[in-house]
């Protein structure tokens, strides 16, 4: 098990993407508190284009991305027909 990566070495492969974009420490108060802990060093992201989802895609490769939403949808009683 010694290949699993430790928790400071998974928060380094992880890019996150909110509504201002990339996270960047510069976003500054557009991150709320929980965001900027996942805010990323500008220096990390020089001479990439944008910092949109598609400009992140193009610049990291990943092999995952994972789509979460602060948004509960509504229950099926609260649904108009």
């Amino acid at each position: 098990m010694s290949s699993l990566l430790n928790p400071p070495d998974i928060s380094d492969e992880n890019r996150c993407v909110d509504k201002p974009g990339l996270l960047l420490k510069s976003h500054g108060d557009k991150l709320t508190p929980a965001q900027v802990e996942y805010a990323r060093d500008d220096s990390e992201w020089e001479g990439n284009e944008g910092h949109d989802l598609l400009a992140v895609i193009k610049g990291v490769k990943p092999h995952v991305l994972i789509g979460t939403s602060t948004r509960t949808p509504p229950s099926p009683s609260q649904k108009s027909n």
